[in-house]
């Protein structure tokens, strides 16, 4: 299982997030998307709000930032895949089910 923590606090266990959009200093699409394009590198994981009061402006941002990714080469993977792991790790479910798939 893999976990954000909120505000970026990390043990072992767990992964970090590397670009943020900041909504306090990107709160349009083209801010949003401007901000993740301008920290995004070869293994970055990319924090992104979905839900809340951005999430319009978030999801409108999403062509610009997976076009300019795929522009400069990038390719989206798993964090597994980023992570070269052994494909034989089992998934989990949500946090909410509490139970594997």
């Amino acid at each position: 299982m893999w976990l954000r923590a909120p505000f970026g606090a990390i043990t072992d266990e767990q992964i970090e997030w590397c670009v943020a959009h900041n909504i306090r200093r990107a709160n349009t699409a083209q801010a949003i998307s401007q901000r993740v394009l301008k920290y995004v590198h070869l293994g970055a994981i990319i924090l992104l709000h979905s839900a809340g009061r951005y999430k319009k402006q978030t999801m409108e941002a999403l062509p610009a930032i997976t076009g300019g990714i795929h522009k400069r080469g990038y390719a989206f993977v798993t964090v597994p895949q980023l992570l070269k792991l052994p494909d034989n790790i089992p998934s989990t479910g949500s946090a909410a089910e509490g139970k594997q798939k």
